[in-house]
């Protein structure tokens, strides 16, 4: 990639925002990026929660093949598929309610630094900055001893559609204490995305 970098899992280390991830494109060569602004509760770029599931993967062929991360039965007939783009480095995971045929977009998230809101905010941002731009988030530590620790920081009513901030505490790097970052920015439905099978994503 060019000016840009992907940071993808719990831990985040300053190299991870200052290097670019060289190697990493979609379809035909193209770099893994759909352009355009995160909205709260609404999209990431040209993804929109509620648009079909035909309708995204329109948009997301320029990211090549996916990766199927999660599949789960929802009752008798309905189901929560979720995928990574591209297959290879996932950097936006998209997920599809419903039934076969009339699924449609009820989960996307980012992990690149290249899709920000209107104030600004993008994976990397320090934590302090997320919390003073949004005074309305409601923040809850993930702690269990091991590096997966993480903070999960909601911006709107849980019941409706809303967004989630998945924030890396801050680690040792190099011998220095690196500040708490974002590590993932999803906009999703009021529903149950199954987190204990999907390993607590957000």
């Amino acid at each position: 990639m060019r000016g840009g970098s992907v940071c993808v899992g719990a831990l985040v280390s300053a190299a991870c925002f200052a290097a670019p991830s060289a190697g990493v494109t979609g379809a035909a060569g193209a770099e893994p990026i759909l352009p355009g602004r995160i909205v709260p509760a609404q999209s990431i770029g040209p993804l929109k929660l509620g648009m079909s599931e035909g309708a995204a993967r329109h948009v997301l062929r320029r990211l090549g093949r996916s990766r199927l991360e999660l599949h789960l039965r929802k009752g008798t007939a309905s189901e929560y598929v979720e995928y990574g783009y591209p297959r290879e480095y996932a950097v936006y995971t998209v997920g599809y309610l419903g039934r076969s045929g009339t699924r449609r977009v009820a989960y996307i998230s980012v992990h690149l630094d290249r899709n920000r809101t209107r104030e600004g905010l993008h994976v990397g941002a320090l934590e302090t900055k997320l919390r003073r731009t949004y005074r309305a988030l409601r923040c809850t530590g993930h702690f269990d001893g091991s590096s997966s620790n993480w903070i999960e920081c909601v911006l709107g009513d849980r019941r409706r559609r809303h967004t989630v901030f998945r924030v890396n505490p801050g680690s040792l790097y190099n011998g220095r204490q690196e500040p708490a970052r974002v590590t993932r920015i999803a906009v999703r439905e009021a529903f149950q995305r199954f987190e204990n099978a999907s390993s607590g994503a957000g």
